[in-house]
């Protein structure tokens, strides 16, 4: 399904990568979202880096499914996939697994809800990060991580996107 925006731009499904690639393994978002080129139908935006939590806002707006791929710490061994819907983001814990950045992709998920600005459905896929000091590069364990995690976001997109039969 692809809708039109109040604007009149496109609003299909977006991927959002999320990340500092100049900070090791934090660019685990930009790098899946550079995989994914090729991988999946041209109706999808692909962004590679967003900024802020308003630009993701503005990114996700009006999109039926908005992916968010981020880097993250939670005690999990690195390079682990997790994938999480609105629900479960909204139910983690706060102090559990966070985003690097100043506010986490949790607070602008809440601050999408209040402005009534969230996508129909959304994930979010964090990879777990192993070492996010200066320097870019991915550790071993987080390259693993990105891969798996390009594979299952190409797999739920062919899936959002699959024709549906009248009556299914």
């Amino acid at each position: 399904m692809v809708r039109t925006t109040a604007a009149g731009t496109s609003a299909g499904p977006v991927v959002l990568g999320v990340g500092e690639p100049f900070r090791g393994d934090d660019g685990a978002g930009p790098e899946v979202v550079r995989r994914l080129r090729g991988r999946v139908p041209s109706t999808v935006r692909l962004i590679e880096r967003v900024a802020t939590p308003t630009d993701l806002i503005d990114r996700w707006d009006g999109a039926p499914l908005a992916v968010l791929v981020d880097a993250g710490r939670s005690g999990a061994p690195a390079g682990s996939v997790r994938r999480l819907d609105l629900a479960e983001l909204a139910a983690a814990p706060s102090g559990g697994s966070t985003s690097s950045h100043g506010l986490s992709v949790r607070d602008a998920v809440e601050l999408g809800r209040c402005l009534g600005r969230l996508p129909e459905r959304f994930a979010l896929f964090l990879i777990e990060v192993a070492r996010t000091g200066t320097g870019q590069g991915l550790s071993p364990q987080v390259e693993e991580g990105v891969e798996e995690a390009a594979r299952r976001i190409a797999r739920e997109l062919e899936s959002a996107l699959a024709p549906r039969s009248p009556g299914v």
